[in-house]
């Protein structure tokens, strides 16, 4: 009888082996990646979605939206709307005073320090969900916020010439009155003429901007604005031309979805014009999202806009009585 002998791999053949796993794995990653974002781009819409939500409720209660953000730092929507996104507990610590919010040599309430809402972060966003990050200023660690609202659109697509205020020769920058979340005072869906389902109120601001994080999260993402207009109800409008004054929490849509600061078209923003800095009014919305970000429209459903759409689109759709026929989107 013979002894049958058995061999193993030569080198050849377990480099053979090898090269076909790489090759597997080469092919799969890339979906594995894909599924993964699919995953964050919907929990993205699933955040705004409950925003959407939230607004509707505190609608309901009170017949109008809330205060886009009102002086001394006095707060902003997002926290206006926390008992209707079952944060009951963290709306109680708020005193509604600068020193509930501001986060600038101490004037901040501990509550706030470190303290995650997941439904204010875009899980597909690398930016710091808390602490300082670039110019914010943020050094009580107030929680950085990837979503913003949408107070109108620069210039006017109606061409009027009230509707927006310079807040200063030396920004740029413009903050408009022809949105939904204004500032120092409300509006409701009977203002909204233009259509609920034809208007953003908020939008994703997750991405930077050159290379820099650009999200309206001054102070952190509760703050209001600096700049005193009065009592409620008075609008921004009225504040005399090249008013100086801040902002955290809204932006005016002057600019294309993530667009880069520096460029001198009229799709990009220019340094200096109100989007070098989260403190200014007409910081682009953006995200890590491929190709574009999310809205939430003003009826709650959540449009995913191309960063390609048409300037003259995405201005009407951020105002919500210009009269204008908005086009496909």
């Amino acid at each position: 009888m013979f002894r049958r002998s058995s061999r193993g791999f030569t080198l050849i053949e377990l480099l053979v082996v090898i090269a076909i796993i790489a090759i597997l794995i080469a092919l799969l990653l890339p979906a594995v990646q894909q599924a993964r974002e699919a995953a964050r781009r919907t929990q993205c819409r699933n955040n705004l979605k409950q925003m959407g939500l939230a607004l509707h409720n505190y609608h309901d209660n009170s017949g109008r939206f809330p205060l886009g953000e009102l002086y001394a730092y006095n707060g902003n929507w997002k926290a206006r709307i926390l008992p209707f996104m079952d944060q009951g507990p963290l709306y109680n610590n708020f005193t509604w005073a600068a020193a509930s919010f501001q986060s600038v040599s101490g004037a901040f309430i501990p509550a706030l320090a470190g303290t995650i809402v997941p439904a204010l972060n875009c899980p597909s966003s690398p930016l710091p969900q808390v602490g300082v990050s670039g110019p914010n200023a943020n050094t009580g660690n107030a929680q950085n916020h990837d979503y913003t609202g949408v107070m109108g659109a620069y210039p006017d697509p109606a061409g009027r010439t009230a509707e927006c205020l310079d807040t200063g020769s030396s920004w740029g920058s413009f903050a408009c009155a022809n949105g939904l979340l204004l500032v120092n005072e409300t509006v409701g869906i009977r203002d909204n003429t233009d259509g609920t389902s034809n208007t953003i109120i908020v939008g994703e601001q997750s991405g930077d901007v050159a290379g820099r994080d650009m999200r309206a999260n001054y102070w952190g993402g509760w703050c209001g604005t600096s700049f005193n207009v009065g009592s409620v109800g008075v609008p921004v409008t009225s504040a005399p031309a090249s008013t100086t004054m801040v902002s955290t929490g809204v932006t005016t849509l002057r600019y294309a979805p993530n667009a880069d600061q520096g460029a001198t078209t009229a799709v990009t923003c220019v340094a200096s014009s109100g989007c070098d800095n989260p403190w200014s009014h007409n910081v682009p919305l953006s995200s890590y999202h491929e190709g574009g970000i999310h809205t939430l429209m003003a009826d709650g459903a959540v449009r995913f806009i191309s960063e390609n759409i048409s300037l003259v689109t995405y201005r009407q759709l951020g105002a919500r009585d210009d009269g204008q026929v908005v086009g496909e989107f």
